[in-house]
């Protein structure tokens, strides 16, 4: 299949299966790969993709951030063991697009990728994030810890985009907004109005209130000099 054919495909190539997907590929055709990998494909179709290009071109598809930037969701693709062996100089220039597609890696993948994110001489520990790294990595806050979240700076979060906070879980998306519109943030960010509150956390549950005083608690300890 050429190019055009695959284009014309567009999201029903979801229906492909991976047998016929992997017969109809050229992995040299590195243009239809990068197409590919910006189409929201199932896991086991990144698997014959990522597959067919560490075939190909070898570890560097993988390790290598212009072929990561380049084929986006196809890291989700490749196996733990894979992604364990991107370096820190490659993984601080992997770009958003990659970030924001990561909703397609299973959990061990992405913990494997949030490891390398918390490193120091990468960009350190949530507690330190500023809007600007959130708006890169922001997928990675779906496996960040509640108690590390309540404790980054409240205007870091208006680095999330919508697709991002679709990718909380709901405990986490509630907490988040608790912990905004303490700080009176909350309204002042477009993605609110476009994801809202999940209908399960509507009214006001008792049992969330502690969340108050374990934010004035965090904010006091960090901010407040006795």
């Amino acid at each position: 299949m050429e190019m055009e054919e695959f284009e014309k495909l567009g999201v029903f190539l979801q229906a492909i299966p991976a047998y016929d997907l992997q017969s109809e590929l050229h992995c040299k055709h590195i243009n239809i790969l990068s197409f590919l990998g910006k189409i929201n494909l199932d896991r086991k179709l990144l698997g014959v993709l990522a597959q067919c290009l560490k075939k190909e071109f070898g570890k560097q598809v993988f390790m290598n951030y212009e072929y990561i930037n380049k084929f986006v969701s196809i890291l989700c693709g490749f196996g733990v063991e894979d992604l364990e062996q991107i370096n820190e100089d490659n993984f601080i220039l992997i770009n958003q697009e990659v970030f924001i597609s990561l909703d397609q890696c299973n959990s061990h993948q992405r913990q494997v990728l949030y490891e390398i994110a918390v490193r120091p001489t990468v960009y350190g520990i949530p507690q330190g994030w500023s809007k600007s790294v959130v708006r890169t990595i922001g997928t990675l806050l779906a496996i960040t810890p509640i108690k590390d979240l309540i404790e980054m700076d409240p205007l870091a979060f208006q680095g999330l985009q919508p697709k991002v906070l679709r990718a909380l879980d709901d405990e986490k998306i509630h907490t988040l907004k608790v912990y905004l519109r303490y700080f009176d943030l909350s309204t002042k960010n477009e993605f609110w109005k476009i994801v809202g509150v999940p209908s399960g956390f509507r009214r006001v549950k008792r049992e969330y209130s502690f969340l108050y005083s374990l934010i004035l608690t965090s904010y006091a300890v960090k901010y407040v000099k006795i």
